[in-house]
């Protein structure tokens, strides 16, 4: 594409889908969901012979796994859908890098691990609250993890959602999907907001306005976070009024 005007043209040493400095702290564990769910949900199927899935052309999926383009060039040096791997070499692909990232380590400490601690030994929360809680973090905050999964236009329920929740974090599918009733605490509490029809995945459950920020900031405190989520009780007034039975003592 030589022609093309000089603000269209990519450098020389340009590379797609670059990561900024918060995604690469998380990307192990993006990476890891992201494949996960391809292979799972079946999103590295073909759509015929010889012709790359959408993921291996997707620029998100390949920054974060960190999975090199197999696409074969055109004329112009620009890639295609065009491969030589077959199915079978796909699904070794995604495996391989698979086994590669769960090798990676990630620190505990960072803000969005600190931070659903906090919010746990706060509101007393069940690991697969937790869970729950970062997962809907991590789709509200990282758009290049929540691109990924919009363009696969994939639909689902509440109750798919947690079987995907559980299939990553290996909780229980009726304990996550607990964690996302209209009664549970993370719901009533306004941390999360979940969706109860069927819609786009990526928009069935979501933190609840204001959380997405505080979230990701480092070293807050109970107390901080307190002020956020729990909401000080009235002031009760009592008077005899409130106790008609007493009125004749």
């Amino acid at each position: 594409m030589k022609d093309l005007p000089s603000f269209l043209r990519k450098p020389a040493n340009f590379k797609a889908g670059s990561l900024d400095d918060t995604v690469k702290d998380y990307q192990p564990l993006l990476a890891t969901w992201l494949i996960e769910m391809a292979l799972s949900m079946n999103w590295y199927r073909m759509p015929r012979p010889h012709r790359l899935p959408d993921i291996l052309v997707d620029a998100d999926f390949l920054a974060l796994t960190g999975i090199t383009s197999r696409a074969e060039l055109d004329e112009d040096g620009d890639p295609t859908r065009r491969t030589t791997m077959s199915l079978g070499a796909v699904v070794r692909l995604l495996k391989a890098r698979l086994k590669a990232l769960r090798g990676c380590p990630v620190a505990g400490d960072l803000p969005l691990f600190s931070n659903v601690e906090l919010i746990g030994n706060l509101l007393g929360l069940s690991n697969a609250e937790k869970a729950v809680l970062t997962f809907a973090t991590v789709l509200s905050h990282f758009t290049c993890f929540k691109n990924v999964i919009s363009q696969r236009i994939e639909r689902a329920s509440s109750k798919r959602v947690a079987w995907i929740i559980a299939m990553l974090t290996g909780g229980m599918a009726e304990e996550m999907f607990a964690a996302t009733r209209e009664d549970a605490l993370l719901v009533a509490s306004g941390l999360i907001v979940v969706e109860r029809n069927m819609l786009d995945f990526e928009g069935a459950v979501q933190l609840g306005d204001g959380f997405e920020s505080l979230m990701m900031l480092p070293h807050l405190s109970e107390e901080d976070l307190g002020k956020r989520i729990l909401k000080p009780a009235s002031r009760a007034e009592l008077n005899f009024a409130a106790f008609p039975h007493l009125a004749s003592d």
